[in-house]
């Protein structure tokens, strides 16, 4: 992905990756590593100084471990760097992060008053900087940092990656279920749908093969589609079995 920035009302025009920047985000690609290996979302950021290139605070993900459904990698640099601070305004700072910030995130960036966004991989699904509400762009956001966006963004992409693939079940050789009520007829009822038939029976289906099954990158979609597929099938079965 080539560089990309936004210019920010908050803090003056859009400025290009600077020294520190590649320093730092190596730093949050370690804290997403740690973050991976505690079974979390591989996410890491840290608030950094730009005036002299100290790191004030580094976090990773942790709403798992932390049973907080919002502590982001970003949002708990914030609260470290406020603490640290005394004050929870972070007006000039610079927050480095993996992955491309989330509504949530986004929004409490601008309630800091970070003067300046450096991310890594874009996040199509749950980015809200470049994806989706496109948050710093709206009437309603009182503060908007300068954004730089694709600092080492294949590192982070990989290590999303990477952890996806750790946690997928091994894939099988798949077949049409036969041994249902049903069984004869599932295969062409989802052939017509344009589904590349398996055994939708078996409890060893990987994310890698639900989504070449139903012919999609995108996970959510793909498991809104086998889901609905299996549930028809399911149906399918109940029914013919009353009857």
């Amino acid at each position: 992905m080539g560089v990309r920035g936004l210019t920010g009302g908050g803090a003056g025009s859009s400025l290009p990756f600077v020294d520190h920047d590649h320093r730092t985000m190596r730093i949050a690609l370690r804290a997403a590593q740690d973050a991976a290996a505690r079974g979390e979302t591989p996410v890491g950021a840290c608030v950094v100084d730009p005036a002299t290139g100290e790191v004030i605070a580094v976090a990773a993900n942790g709403p798992i471990g932390t049973h907080d459904p919002t502590a982001h990698a970003e949002i708990v640099a914030l609260r470290e760097a406020a603490r640290k601070l005394g004050n929870y305004r972070l007006t000039g700072l610079t927050l480095v992060v993996t992955l491309e910030p989330c509504a949530m995130c986004a929004g409490a960036i601008s309630h800091a008053r970070i003067g300046r966004v450096v991310f890594g991989a874009d996040d199509p699904k749950g980015g809200a900087i470049l994806h989706g509400p496109k948050y710093f762009e709206q009437p309603t956001c009182h503060w908007r940092p300068q954004v730089e966006g694709g600092l080492m963004a294949e590192d982070s992409a990989a290590l999303l990656r990477t952890i996806a693939a750790r946690h997928a079940i091994p894939v099988q050789d798949f077949v049409v279920r036969q041994d249902g009520p049903c069984g004869s007829t599932i295969g062409p009822m989802l052939s017509a749908k344009g589904v590349r038939v398996v055994d939708i029976g078996n409890p060893q289906l990987s994310m890698h093969s639900i989504r070449e099954m139903c012919g999609t990158d995108d996970v959510c979609h793909a498991v809104r589609l086998f889901t609905a597929f299996y549930e028809e099938f399911a149906a399918l079965e109940q029914q013919s079995r009353i009857e």
